[in-house]
Protein backbone atom coordinates (compact mmCIF):
# COMPACT_ATOMS: atom_id res chain seq x y z
CA UNK A 1 0.00 0.00 0.00
CA UNK A 2 1.62 3.43 -1.21
CA UNK A 3 1.33 6.98 0.91
CA UNK A 4 -1.97 7.70 -1.30
CA UNK A 5 -3.82 4.53 -0.40
CA UNK A 6 -3.23 5.15 2.77
CA UNK A 7 -4.29 8.49 3.30
CA UNK A 8 -7.34 7.66 0.91
CA UNK A 9 -8.01 4.68 3.16
CA UNK A 10 -7.47 6.84 6.60
CA UNK A 11 -5.24 4.43 8.19
CA UNK A 12 -2.68 5.11 10.40
CA UNK A 13 0.78 2.94 10.25
CA UNK A 14 3.29 2.89 12.83
CA UNK A 15 6.84 1.74 11.71
CA UNK A 16 8.94 -0.91 14.11
CA UNK A 17 12.07 0.83 13.97
CA UNK A 18 14.00 -2.15 16.15
CA UNK A 19 14.27 -5.34 14.37
CA UNK A 20 15.57 -8.87 16.05
CA UNK A 21 15.43 -10.84 12.95
CA UNK A 22 17.68 -10.39 10.52
CA UNK A 23 21.86 -10.45 10.35
CA UNK A 24 22.83 -7.08 10.88
CA UNK A 25 24.79 -7.16 7.98
CA UNK A 26 21.36 -8.25 6.06
CA UNK A 27 19.23 -5.25 7.43
CA UNK A 28 21.51 -2.88 6.59
CA UNK A 29 21.19 -2.03 3.01
CA UNK A 30 17.07 -2.22 3.33
CA UNK A 31 17.29 0.08 6.02
CA UNK A 32 19.19 2.85 4.03
CA UNK A 33 17.07 1.97 0.69
CA UNK A 34 13.39 1.66 1.63
CA UNK A 35 13.20 2.90 5.67
CA UNK A 36 15.66 6.23 5.72
CA UNK A 37 18.05 4.13 8.03
CA UNK A 38 15.72 4.03 10.59
CA UNK A 39 15.46 0.27 11.09
CA UNK A 40 18.02 -0.72 13.18
CA UNK A 41 18.95 -4.30 14.83
CA UNK A 42 18.72 -5.33 18.42
CA UNK A 43 21.86 -5.76 20.33
CA UNK A 44 20.59 -9.02 21.89
CA UNK A 45 20.23 -10.05 18.35
CA UNK A 46 21.21 -14.06 18.56
CA UNK A 47 24.94 -14.71 16.38
CA UNK A 48 25.30 -17.95 15.48
CA UNK A 49 28.41 -19.00 13.99
CA UNK A 50 28.32 -18.45 10.90
CA UNK A 51 28.75 -21.01 7.52
CA UNK A 52 31.71 -20.58 5.65
CA UNK A 53 30.68 -19.69 2.94
CA UNK A 54 30.26 -15.97 3.41
CA UNK A 55 32.24 -12.98 2.03
CA UNK A 56 34.62 -11.34 5.34
CA UNK A 57 35.50 -7.54 5.70
CA UNK A 58 37.97 -6.75 7.73
CA UNK A 59 35.76 -4.10 9.64
CA UNK A 60 32.68 -5.39 9.79
CA UNK A 61 33.30 -9.13 9.75
CA UNK A 62 31.14 -11.94 8.01
CA UNK A 63 29.18 -10.44 5.84
CA UNK A 64 26.19 -12.96 4.75
CA UNK A 65 24.77 -11.99 2.06
CA UNK A 66 25.98 -12.58 -1.58
CA UNK A 67 24.93 -11.48 -4.91
CA UNK A 68 25.85 -14.31 -7.92
CA UNK A 69 25.86 -12.63 -11.80
CA UNK A 70 24.53 -15.26 -14.24
CA UNK A 71 23.97 -14.45 -17.57
CA UNK A 72 21.27 -16.57 -19.03
CA UNK A 73 18.00 -17.18 -21.15
CA UNK A 74 14.80 -16.09 -20.40
CA UNK A 75 12.01 -17.99 -22.32
CA UNK A 76 8.39 -17.69 -22.13
CA UNK A 77 6.04 -20.88 -20.54
CA UNK A 78 2.56 -21.83 -19.45
CA UNK A 79 1.98 -21.76 -15.80
CA UNK A 80 -1.32 -23.20 -14.19
CA UNK A 81 -2.48 -20.68 -11.26
CA UNK A 82 -5.51 -20.30 -9.37
CA UNK A 83 -7.19 -17.72 -11.58
CA UNK A 84 -5.95 -20.20 -14.64
CA UNK A 85 -3.27 -20.78 -16.94
CA UNK A 86 -0.93 -17.56 -18.02
CA UNK A 87 2.36 -16.76 -19.83
CA UNK A 88 5.36 -16.31 -17.25
CA UNK A 89 9.53 -15.54 -17.50
CA UNK A 90 11.76 -18.49 -16.63
CA UNK A 91 16.01 -19.02 -16.84
CA UNK A 92 16.84 -22.20 -17.24
CA UNK A 93 20.64 -21.37 -16.17
CA UNK A 94 19.31 -20.14 -13.33
CA UNK A 95 17.17 -22.62 -12.12
CA UNK A 96 19.89 -24.96 -12.41
CA UNK A 97 22.32 -23.08 -10.31
CA UNK A 98 19.70 -22.31 -7.85
CA UNK A 99 18.64 -25.95 -7.03
CA UNK A 100 22.49 -26.90 -6.98
CA UNK A 101 22.99 -24.07 -4.33
CA UNK A 102 20.32 -25.25 -2.75
CA UNK A 103 20.95 -28.56 -1.92
CA UNK A 104 24.68 -27.59 -1.09
CA UNK A 105 22.87 -24.99 1.39
CA UNK A 106 20.85 -27.34 3.16
CA UNK A 107 23.74 -29.49 3.36
CA UNK A 108 25.64 -27.33 4.82
CA UNK A 109 22.89 -26.10 7.60
CA UNK A 110 21.30 -29.38 8.50
CA UNK A 111 17.98 -28.84 10.63
CA UNK A 112 17.94 -25.11 9.03
CA UNK A 113 15.64 -23.29 6.65
CA UNK A 114 16.03 -22.66 3.13
CA UNK A 115 14.16 -21.28 1.25
CA UNK A 116 14.40 -20.11 -2.72
CA UNK A 117 12.05 -17.39 -4.14
CA UNK A 118 11.17 -15.43 -7.26
CA UNK A 119 8.88 -12.95 -8.74
CA UNK A 120 7.85 -15.30 -11.62
CA UNK A 121 5.18 -18.45 -11.24
CA UNK A 122 7.01 -19.94 -14.53
CA UNK A 123 10.14 -20.07 -12.66
CA UNK A 124 9.03 -21.42 -9.57
CA UNK A 125 7.28 -24.13 -11.07
CA UNK A 126 10.70 -25.01 -13.16
CA UNK A 127 12.52 -25.06 -9.56
CA UNK A 128 10.25 -27.37 -8.54
CA UNK A 129 10.18 -29.75 -11.19
CA UNK A 130 14.22 -29.56 -10.83
CA UNK A 131 14.04 -30.54 -7.20
CA UNK A 132 11.34 -33.43 -7.68
CA UNK A 133 13.70 -34.98 -10.38
CA UNK A 134 16.45 -35.31 -7.66
CA UNK A 135 14.21 -36.33 -5.18
CA UNK A 136 14.36 -33.37 -3.36
CA UNK A 137 10.74 -31.86 -1.29
CA UNK A 138 9.36 -29.11 -3.33
CA UNK A 139 7.57 -27.17 -0.43
CA UNK A 140 10.09 -24.64 -0.07
CA UNK A 141 9.82 -22.41 -3.01
CA UNK A 142 7.44 -19.45 -3.47
CA UNK A 143 6.96 -16.42 -5.47
CA UNK A 144 7.47 -13.41 -3.45
CA UNK A 145 4.31 -12.18 -3.36
CA UNK A 146 3.23 -15.27 -1.32
CA UNK A 147 6.21 -14.92 0.87
CA UNK A 148 5.23 -11.85 2.95
CA UNK A 149 5.37 -12.54 6.19
CA UNK A 150 7.50 -15.25 6.25
CA UNK A 151 10.84 -15.67 7.37
CA UNK A 152 13.89 -18.52 7.09
CA UNK A 153 17.39 -19.15 8.26
CA UNK A 154 18.24 -18.49 4.25
CA UNK A 155 17.12 -17.41 1.02
CA UNK A 156 17.34 -17.74 -2.71
CA UNK A 157 15.92 -15.07 -4.48
CA UNK A 158 16.26 -15.59 -8.28
CA UNK A 159 15.38 -12.57 -10.19
CA UNK A 160 15.38 -14.35 -13.71
CA UNK A 161 15.65 -11.17 -16.25
CA UNK A 162 18.53 -11.69 -18.43
CA UNK A 163 19.56 -9.92 -21.43
CA UNK A 164 23.39 -10.65 -23.55
CA UNK A 165 25.46 -7.34 -22.54
CA UNK A 166 26.13 -6.27 -25.90
CA UNK A 167 22.04 -6.23 -26.30
CA UNK A 168 21.67 -4.10 -22.68
CA UNK A 169 21.30 -0.25 -23.41
CA UNK A 170 23.88 2.46 -22.44
CA UNK A 171 21.25 4.78 -22.08
CA UNK A 172 18.00 2.82 -21.80
CA UNK A 173 14.46 4.77 -21.68
CA UNK A 174 11.76 4.13 -19.12
CA UNK A 175 9.93 1.92 -21.74
CA UNK A 176 12.74 -0.12 -22.64
CA UNK A 177 13.35 -1.02 -18.87
CA UNK A 178 9.49 -1.60 -18.51
CA UNK A 179 10.07 -4.27 -21.36
CA UNK A 180 13.31 -5.91 -20.38
CA UNK A 181 12.91 -5.83 -16.47
CA UNK A 182 9.14 -5.71 -15.94
CA UNK A 183 8.31 -6.08 -11.88
CA UNK A 184 11.32 -7.19 -10.60
CA UNK A 185 11.90 -3.31 -10.16
CA UNK A 186 9.08 -3.36 -8.55
CA UNK A 187 10.29 -1.82 -5.08
CA UNK A 188 8.25 -3.31 -2.73
CA UNK A 189 8.59 -6.82 -3.74
CA UNK A 190 12.32 -6.11 -3.62
CA UNK A 191 12.31 -5.29 -0.40
CA UNK A 192 9.98 -8.03 0.53
CA UNK A 193 12.46 -10.56 -1.08
CA UNK A 194 15.06 -9.12 0.31
CA UNK A 195 14.23 -8.76 3.77
CA UNK A 196 13.47 -12.68 4.19
CA UNK A 197 16.25 -14.10 5.75
CA UNK A 198 17.54 -14.71 9.21
CA UNK A 199 20.99 -15.69 8.57
CA UNK A 200 21.95 -15.74 5.04
CA UNK A 201 20.70 -13.79 1.38
CA UNK A 202 21.73 -15.38 -2.01
CA UNK A 203 20.64 -12.80 -4.90
CA UNK A 204 21.18 -14.41 -8.50
CA UNK A 205 20.72 -12.85 -11.64
CA UNK A 206 22.23 -10.72 -14.44
CA UNK A 207 24.00 -7.71 -12.59
CA UNK A 208 24.73 -6.20 -15.99
CA UNK A 209 20.83 -5.66 -16.82
CA UNK A 210 19.91 -4.95 -13.31
CA UNK A 211 22.10 -2.20 -13.37
CA UNK A 212 19.62 -0.23 -15.48
CA UNK A 213 17.31 0.09 -12.74
CA UNK A 214 18.02 2.79 -10.23
CA UNK A 215 17.14 0.26 -6.72
CA UNK A 216 18.89 -2.46 -8.51
CA UNK A 217 22.27 -0.51 -9.22
CA UNK A 218 21.85 0.79 -5.77
CA UNK A 219 22.04 -2.69 -4.60
CA UNK A 220 24.92 -4.05 -6.58
CA UNK A 221 27.04 -0.94 -5.26
CA UNK A 222 26.69 -2.07 -2.00
CA UNK A 223 26.98 -5.33 -3.03
CA UNK A 224 30.52 -4.66 -4.82
CA UNK A 225 31.48 -2.22 -2.00
CA UNK A 226 31.66 -5.10 0.19
CA UNK A 227 33.19 -7.96 -2.36
CA UNK A 228 30.19 -9.71 -2.30
CA UNK A 229 28.89 -9.95 -5.99
CA UNK A 230 30.03 -13.14 -6.98
CA UNK A 231 30.31 -15.71 -9.77
CA UNK A 232 28.94 -19.51 -9.93
CA UNK A 233 33.01 -20.52 -9.96
CA UNK A 234 33.53 -18.14 -6.72
CA UNK A 235 30.12 -18.99 -4.45
CA UNK A 236 30.54 -21.08 -2.92
CA UNK A 237 33.77 -20.98 -2.33
CA UNK A 238 35.64 -24.61 -3.76
CA UNK A 239 37.06 -25.19 -0.43
CA UNK A 240 33.87 -25.36 1.13
CA UNK A 241 31.82 -27.47 -1.52
CA UNK A 242 30.54 -30.75 -0.84
CA UNK A 243 30.99 -34.08 -3.05
CA UNK A 244 27.54 -35.23 -4.31
CA UNK A 245 27.49 -38.48 -2.34
CA UNK A 246 28.42 -35.96 0.99
CA UNK A 247 25.39 -33.71 -0.27
CA UNK A 248 23.10 -36.20 -0.28
CA UNK A 249 23.81 -38.02 2.77
CA UNK A 250 23.60 -34.77 4.75
CA UNK A 251 20.30 -34.14 2.74
CA UNK A 252 18.69 -37.33 3.71
CA UNK A 253 19.29 -37.42 6.95
CA UNK A 254 17.98 -33.61 7.70
CA UNK A 255 14.69 -34.98 5.48
CA UNK A 256 14.78 -37.28 8.64
CA UNK A 257 15.12 -34.80 10.98
CA UNK A 258 12.36 -32.25 9.59
CA UNK A 259 9.72 -34.27 7.79
CA UNK A 260 10.38 -37.87 9.67
CA UNK A 261 11.03 -39.89 6.75
CA UNK A 262 13.72 -40.19 3.69
CA UNK A 263 12.94 -39.13 0.83
CA UNK A 264 15.15 -40.46 -1.29
CA UNK A 265 15.62 -43.98 -3.08
CA UNK A 266 18.71 -45.06 -1.78
CA UNK A 267 21.25 -45.63 -4.95
CA UNK A 268 25.22 -46.53 -4.87
CA UNK A 269 27.32 -43.43 -6.03
CA UNK A 270 30.24 -44.81 -7.61
CA UNK A 271 32.07 -42.01 -8.57
CA UNK A 272 31.69 -37.95 -9.03
CA UNK A 273 34.22 -35.56 -11.32
CA UNK A 274 34.25 -32.19 -10.50
CA UNK A 275 33.09 -29.51 -8.15
CA UNK A 276 29.68 -29.29 -7.48
CA UNK A 277 28.83 -25.81 -9.53
CA UNK A 278 30.77 -27.58 -12.38
CA UNK A 279 27.81 -30.18 -12.97
CA UNK A 280 29.48 -33.56 -11.96
CA UNK A 281 28.50 -36.57 -13.44
CA UNK A 282 27.38 -38.99 -10.76
CA UNK A 283 27.22 -42.42 -11.98
CA UNK A 284 24.25 -44.56 -10.08
CA UNK A 285 24.66 -48.28 -9.84
CA UNK A 286 20.97 -48.93 -8.96
CA UNK A 287 17.65 -46.97 -8.78
CA UNK A 288 16.35 -43.98 -7.42
CA UNK A 289 19.37 -40.97 -8.15
CA UNK A 290 18.79 -38.98 -11.51
CA UNK A 291 22.38 -38.33 -12.76
CA UNK A 292 23.12 -34.84 -13.43
CA UNK A 293 24.25 -33.02 -16.77
CA UNK A 294 28.31 -33.23 -17.51
CA UNK A 295 29.35 -29.75 -18.55
CA UNK A 296 28.74 -26.05 -17.12
CA UNK A 297 25.97 -24.08 -18.25
CA UNK A 298 26.92 -20.91 -16.18
CA UNK A 299 28.33 -17.89 -18.56
CA UNK A 300 29.36 -15.44 -16.73
CA UNK A 301 30.54 -11.95 -18.24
Amino acid sequence: MDDSEKLKNNVNFTMLEMQYRMHPRICDLPSELFYEGRLQTARNFCRDQPLPIWPEHETLGTIPRVFVHLVGNEEMLTVSTEDGNEMSKSNAVEVDYVVELYRHLIAQAPGESVFILSQYNAQCAEIKRKLREIHLRDEDVSTVVSSQGGEWDYVIFSTVRSLPKYKIEKKPTLGWCKYNLGFITDQNQVNVAITRAKKGLVIVGNKHLLRCDKTWNTILEDYEHYGCVKTPMEFPPPNTRLTRQEIMARARAQSYRRYGETIYERGEATSYVGPVDERPTLRIRNRGCASARQGDRYRPS
